[in-house]
């Protein structure tokens, strides 16, 4: 028998191991790579519960019919009540069209003006969510002169328990919400004024209603929190309509004299925080720290 003794260094024991090694490390980082380049769009967006930013709307972009538009999975129009010519141009309550935020694309137009609108006029409908925490958060954009002799609903989401509703209404001169227990005012009058000056604001609210959180923010800056909100609503989110702008408390509020169109845009309801960003599908960020708390 003949035995061959091969003994090896210490750097050449390394070297060996470096050789073997080193293609492991490189299939395993080569496998994460693939993993996450196939997972990120999950984690980028799954927090995201509905969005649209209105722009590939293509049929039913109006509320002459209540069926509703193909930009995304909206329920239903609330139908048409009355149309304009303003400017050459034929407007509806409710429509979708050109620009959009930024002077492109398109957005969701209310048009209002002169007579009762004691409906829900040109408003669109989501029903679905079935959360009970989430962030609703949108772009706004309010003419100087919009205003109506009476107080309004901006918009509503109904639950499946307790009171079943929460409004947020224009309400004693600014926005308040209510859900069975009075009132409360989420800006103060210089606040929404302020607000409503012809130019784009992103607006979003968190809802808690098992963990009895409510926050408002408006451009990224925390204007109203409460951590200890006492519900009436309860339960998991199970609709939200917006901006039935005119559904009066007795339906005979008036708007200003001449034509004017509240806008939205880039409407995204998530379960975690979005904030101020480009478009309806960005990427949640965190939460900026509170500041210009309207206290209760």
């Amino acid at each position: 028998m003949i035995r061959i003794n091969i003994q090896q260094t210490g750097h050449e024991r390394e070297s060996t191991m470096r050789i073997i090694i080193n293609p492991m490390l490189h299939l395993c980082k080569t496998l994460i790579s693939l993993v996450l380049i196939i997972l990120w769009p999950i984690f980028a967006n799954g927090a995201t519960i509905f969005s649209d930013d209105f722009d590939s709307c293509t049929t039913n972009c109006n509320a002459t019919t209540t069926t509703p538009p193909n930009s995304a999975a909206w329920t239903q129009w609330h139908t048409d009540e009355t149309s304009a010519t303003v400017g050459g141009v034929k407007h509806y309550s409710g429509e979708i069209s050109s620009p959009g935020r930024g002077g492109t694309g398109k957005s969701l137009k209310l048009w209002r003006a002169n007579g009762v609108f004691g409906n829900y006029s040109g408003s669109l409908v989501y029903s679905g969510g079935g959360v009970s925490h989430w962030f609703m958060r949108f772009y706004i954009k309010i003419p100087k002169a919009f205003s109506s002799s009476q107080d309004y609903k901006l918009w509503r989401w109904n639950t499946t328990g307790g009171s079943g509703e929460i409004y947020v209404n224009y309400y004693g001169n600014t926005w308040s919400i209510y859900d069975g227990k009075g009132w409360e005012a989420l800006l103060s009058s210089s606040q929404y004024s302020a607000l409503r000056d012809g130019n784009w604001h992103c607006v979003e609210f968190e809802i808690g209603l098992a963990t009895s959180i409510l926050r408002f923010w408006i451009d990224g800056v925390l204007k109203y929190e409460d951590t200890g909100r006492n519900w009436a609503a309860t339960g998991q989110l199970s609709m939200t309509q917006h901006f039935p702008l005119g559904n009066t408390y007795d339906h005979t509020g008036k708007w200003q004299s001449g034509w004017q169109a509240m806008e939205v845009d880039d409407f995204v309801l998530s379960t975690t925080y979005v904030g101020p960003g480009a478009g309806a599908a960005d990427i949640p960020k965190q939460p900026n720290p509170p500041g210009n708390i309207l206290l209760k």
